[in-house]
């Protein structure tokens, strides 16, 4: 889902954008502040101080706006990962390269404000087949830039196949570890993702 479609009303004007960002700022105040059950329309708008109207006017309601903070959120942590994955040097053993990839993305979601949450109210939305990203998404897209670091090559015939299986398990496992209130089980999934990875690799 892309943010213009989750928009009433795409914003041009400064004003406009100004207006729709104050939108998103309060309904993330409430959301660190007093959690989700505090999300609504009326709660937001009474937050950013602007009529209710307002809200309706660049959002069709409060998952609407849920879900432009929680693709705000996943791009800040995807940003991070990305970064990192530049500073290692190529042909890194594929196994030095997803662990440290998890691991930068699993210490960032924690320490980021509203992330966990927010993942956690996205998977409740939609079902697995629904969450789970394709190839071309920006998971896919790391997942890809991780093998090609590590110089791993996956023959044409078995690529679109591999991917997706690699894809699906990521996707599925990260979910898992995020959704883990006990840090250390966390960790011990995280530490089996990489075992797995590494030998389906092999």
């Amino acid at each position: 889902m892309t943010s213009s479609t989750l928009l009433a009303k795409k914003p041009r004007q400064a004003r406009a954008k100004a207006r729709m960002e104050k939108i998103l700022s309060a309904a993330e105040k409430l959301l660190i502040t007093q959690g989700l059950e505090a999300i609504s329309t009326t709660n937001i708008a009474n937050t950013a101080s602007i009529p209710v109207g307002s809200v309706y006017q660049y959002f069709k309601d409060k998952n609407a706006i849920l879900m432009q903070l929680y693709s705000a959120a996943y791009n800040d942590i995807e940003k991070t990962v990305r970064h990192s994955l530049l500073e290692i040097k190529s042909n890194t053993p594929f196994e030095t390269v997803v662990h440290g990839m998890l691991w930068t993305f699993w210490e960032n979601a924690k320490t980021h404000p509203t992330f966990r949450i927010l993942t956690r109210w996205a998977n409740s939305q939609r079902s697995l087949w629904e969450t789970t990203p394709n190839i071309e998404s920006s998971l896919g897209e790391l997942i890809q830039a991780s093998l090609s670091v590590a110089g791993v090559s996956i023959p044409p015939e078995r690529k679109e196949a591999a991917l997706t299986v690699i894809i699906t398990v990521v996707s599925v496992l990260v979910d898992v570890a995020i959704e883990e209130q006990d840090e250390r089980k966390t960790v011990a999934v995280l530490d089996e993702l990489v075992i797995l990875l590494t030998r389906y690799i092999n």
